[in-house]
């Protein structure tokens, strides 16, 4: 049985972005902020009733604990739920 961990206000949801958003991850450390894309599944991510379960939500936050250590800054991980097959 899988064990799904509820995460709840450490992440920013984003909608998705239009194209004069795009960033290079090099603009996005520098603004302290990277973006990253998950498909909205079940397993993978869910944002039910203002909590935030699944994989993904995990895996973005050891992403950012290594941004931050290894640029030694605050590495914020904005989130971006896709369609699924997208």
């Amino acid at each position: 049985m899988a064990v799904l961990l509820a995460i709840s206000g450490l992440f920013k949801i984003a909608p998705a972005l239009a194209s004069s958003e795009q960033r290079s991850f090099t603009q996005m450390l520098n603004l302290g902020e990277v973006r990253m894309a998950i498909p909205y599944g079940q397993i993978s991510y869910v944002n039910a009733k203002n909590q935030i379960y699944g994989i993904a939500p995990d895996l973005a936050r050891s992403i950012g604990d290594y941004l931050s250590t290894k640029y030694k800054k605050k590495i914020q991980i904005k989130i971006i739920p896709s369609p699924q097959g997208n």
